[in-house]
């Protein structure tokens, strides 16, 4: 019975290496988008170049080292959900299209999601883009700026979502 044990941690542990090797080791981090705001005109002039930018708030190496799954080689985003919260009874209907970049100081801005059209719905979840390793821009600590067309609300508009990223070890 005593050598079952060494020998069943020998193998936990091959498998651990193996599935790291294999970037089969990899998790969820769900970051809120903090309430927007877009002003309502009556006229219903063109919405503004940018739309909203947020930093992003992820601390990978906290997160990896808390599952104890050692450092993240990638990290890709896996979605990003806008939702309106007032008016109860408004839609996306004032977006044409939408599209989210990454920034960070000393890369280049990448497109990471992007939607055409918007849906004439309360919540949208965008198309992301794919093969966009996230992983430098968030150590440089990134912003996702969020552009779109279409025109402003007649009303005055408050939304939130949130991004989730997969991260990979």
């Amino acid at each position: 019975m005593m050598r079952t044990f060494p020998r069943f941690a020998s193998l936990i542990a091959l498998f651990l290496v193996w599935a790291s090797a294999c970037d089969i080791i990899a998790f969820d981090i769900e970051e809120p988008l903090a309430a927007q705001t877009i002003q309502g005109s009556p006229l219903g002039s063109v919405l503004p170049l940018t739309l909203f930018e947020i930093p992003m708030q992820s601390d990978i190496a906290a997160q990896t080292e808390a599952r104890g799954t050692g450092p993240a080689t990638s990290a890709h985003l896996k979605n990003i959900t806008l939702v309106i919260k007032t008016p109860a009874d408004e839609t996306f209907s004032f977006m044409e299209s939408i599209s989210i970049k990454i920034v960070a100081e000393g890369l280049p801005e990448k497109e990471v999601a992007r939607l055409v059209p918007v849906p004439a719905t309360k919540s949208i979840s965008l198309e992301i883009v794919p093969n966009v390793n996230l992983l430098p821009y968030i150590h440089k600590g990134a912003t996702m700026r969020a552009a779109a067309t279409g025109r402003m609300p007649s009303r005055t508009i408050t939304f939130d979502g949130k991004v989730v990223v997969r991260v990979k070890v």
